[in-house]
């Protein structure tokens, strides 16, 4: 289903306009049939404006969910000046979620509005394997490398200080 029918719309959630878009049919595993029009919209916005959400569902202060382009903002914001640039300029798009239809120009769309940190560029993997295991991908790499291997903490070591390992390690 989510696959084949959800879709994250290219520009902010507007009823008006994506209740004009031909529905897409889905056939459920039980034999179950449906035509979905604009639910197939809201799962995707939410990942870049989860207020929607809230809006319907008041479970969750406001300030406690955000969206990706507020989520890489507000990292950009609390890394050092001369890195951001830099970190701007290479933003990778991984993850089940990024495979959704309509991502790439959204994300495109959405994270152009950080050009005051410098050029924007996002990277978003060519293949559906690419983008869903990335990270994965990424971390067996890193972990591989042997200048990285300094900077495990062994399990040995944690269970000598417990939590207070971590900040001794990583200050």
């Amino acid at each position: 289903l989510k696959e084949s029918v959800v879709q994250v719309p290219e520009v902010n959630f507007n009823v008006n306009d994506l209740a004009l878009r031909p529905p897409k049919y889905f056939e459920f595993p039980t034999g179950y049939n449906r035509n979905f029009i604009l639910e197939r919209f809201r799962i995707g916005e939410l990942l870049f404006d989860p207020s929607k959400q809230q809006q319907q569902q008041r479970t969750l202060p406001t300030e406690e969910l955000l969206g990706l382009t507020e989520m890489v903002s507000k990292c950009l914001s609390q890394c050092d000046v001369d890195m951001r640039a830099n970190l701007v300029g290479n933003i990778i798009v991984c993850g089940g979620g990024s495979l959704l239809s309509g991502f790439s120009e959204r994300a495109n769309t959405e994270f152009s509005k950080l050009s005051n940190y410098g050029r924007v560029r996002i990277h978003i993997g060519n293949s559906a394997n690419e983008r869903r295991f990335g990270s994965w991908i990424g971390g067996s790499i890193l972990g591989s490398l042997a200048s990285f291997q300094q900077l495990w903490m062994t399990r040995k070591e944690f269970e000598e200080l417990g939590p207070a390992a971590i900040e001794r390690k990583f200050p």
